[in-house]
């Protein structure tokens, strides 16, 4: 996290890389520890988290409606990505089915 001139943000490159296609065997969602977690992670957790930073109901919906907004962006990425077709499909599936989880 780094400390911009209106907020607290996390690094543009945090957990950049997904390993969960290519390491199923790994276990951890991320690979920093986020409140003494570093896998489970549910919509609750993140509602929390973001109350310890301060945000208010506005600010939490705020983010995951941008998420949803980004969502079809991310699987145009990812079908013009270098990943294999079979890649491809399983990446969609897991951000689509994260993006259901944090969302709903």
């Amino acid at each position: 996290m780094w400390l911009s001139d209106k907020q607290w943000t996390l690094s543009p490159a945090y957990d950049l890389l997904n390993v969960k296609l290519i390491l199923p065997q790994d276990k951890e969602d991320i690979a920093l520890i986020l409140g003494g977690k570093k896998m489970n992670f549910k919509k609750e957790y993140f509602d929390r988290f973001a109350k310890v930073l301060k945000l208010n109901e506005i600010q939490i919906n705020a983010v995951y409606k941008r998420v949803v907004k980004w969502l079809p962006e991310a699987i145009q990425l990812i079908d013009i990505s270098f990943l294999t077709e079979e890649r491809r499909i399983e990446y969609k599936d897991l951000i689509t089915q994260r993006v259901i989880e944090f969302t709903a």
